[in-house]
């Protein structure tokens, strides 16, 4: 185990630990890649923004229903 310096391009193992094996290396490159290209995918898909619509599109349906839960208490106490 231990950490990649980018700066100087060389791997440094933490004291007393074992090196990762080209094979946990491997693994570890494919998730980096994976996350890489999911998050070239969010900025090109403008993903965010979509999320916030969707976001905003769910808070106008919630006081949508509690404007209704409104009418209907106010109707309620108009009749009694």
């Amino acid at each position: 185990r231990g950490y990649y310096s980018a700066t100087n391009g060389k791997f440094k193992v933490i004291d007393g630990q074992e090196p990762y094996t080209n094979e946990e290396l491997m693994q570890i490159n494919n998730e980096i890649i994976t996350r890489q290209k999911m998050s070239a995918l969010a900025i090109k898909n403008n993903y965010f923004k979509y999320l916030n619509n969707g976001i905003n599109k769910y808070k106008e349906i919630i006081e949508q229903e509690n404007n209704k839960e409104d009418v209907i208490e106010q109707e309620s106490e108009e009749t009694e």
